[in-house]
């Protein structure tokens, strides 16, 4: 079965440049396929060479969101039969080969990171992004888990469109009065809770945790050689990003672009510098 990696790069064209030197990152480990999806002007960073590093470059379908949405719209668009998505703000971390992370998958139709589960487990630092029970006052809940579902990590096999199509009927129009908007639109997440929850879909392993974020782990940066062992990614998420993140970002590219004989040439930058909705939040 033909296995790649799809990275949603779409809105403003920082996103490709991260695009970019997450691509890079992987490529510095295993030459895997990877597919980069793109909306007008995203990829507008990059030169015809740099382009190169990506073996697809697919648009993004006229009907989804220019936003974290457009994950949910990811099946129609992969060019692989296995596919793990993921959001450009990673990188990969130099010891662990991602075909690693397929042979661990291989079983999973459908799974994502999960940090907790209502009613009884939910974690503190994250969300379900509306209340339980108008979710299961509105929707048919099959599960008796509302699991804490995270995306920037996504694995799917081919035949999950059913589950697609749902997620996007949800996101679209969730009709929740409790819903946590992220920043200024639905989060993608949200439409994963209730999806799974209706049709009893659980993830391969509860807890899941292939990239390390330092936003859920107290702000904490560790050293790079404590995390290469655990994790896949690392995860640079955040509207600020702060001294110690920059570093960790600088340190992983260096040693990707240096295996790769390529310069650094797109450092991480605080998202609320350049998106306008971030700057509140």
């Amino acid at each position: 079965m033909l296995k790649g990696i799809v990275i949603v790069a779409v809105g403003h064209a920082q996103y490709g440049r991260m695009a970019y030197n997450l691509a890079l990152s992987i490529k510095a480990v295993e030459d895997i396929s990877i597919c980069v999806v793109k909306s007008d002007f995203s990829l507008a960073h990059l030169s015809i060479k740099q382009l190169e590093i990506f073996d697809h470059v697919v648009d993004l379908p006229g009907d989804a969101p220019i936003g974290c949405g457009a994950k949910l719209w990811a099946n129609l668009v992969t060019p692989y039969d296995c596919t793990l998505v993921l959001d450009a703000d990673m990188l990969w971390l130099p010891e662990r080969p991602p075909s690693e992370l397929f042979d661990e998958l291989k079983d999973a139709p459908f799974t994502a990171i999960t940090e907790g589960y209502h009613p009884d487990n939910l974690h503190e630092k994250y969300f379900l992004w509306a209340d339980p029970d108008e979710i299961k006052s509105k929707y048919d809940i099959k599960s008796e888990k509302l699991y804490q579902w995270r995306s920037e990590v996504m694995y799917f096999k081919k035949g999950m469109d059913s589950f697609f199509e749902l997620t996007r009927q949800i996101y679209i129009a969730p009709g929740l009065s409790t819903e946590k908007l992220y920043g200024n639109t639905t989060a993608d997440e949200l439409a994963l809770v209730i999806a799974c929850g209706m049709l009893d879909i659980h993830p391969h392993e509860y807890k899941w945790i292939p990239a390390y974020w330092y936003l859920m782990n107290g702000g904490r940066i560790p050293e790079i050689t404590e995390i290469y062992g655990r994790f896949y990614l690392a995860s640079f998420g955040a509207n600020q990003a702060s001294g110690d993140a920059i570093k960790l970002y600088d340190k992983i590219m260096k040693i990707a672009c240096y295996k790769k004989g390529l310069p650094h040439v797109f450092p991480l930058i605080s998202k609320k510098s350049y998106l306008p909705e971030r700057a509140k939040m």
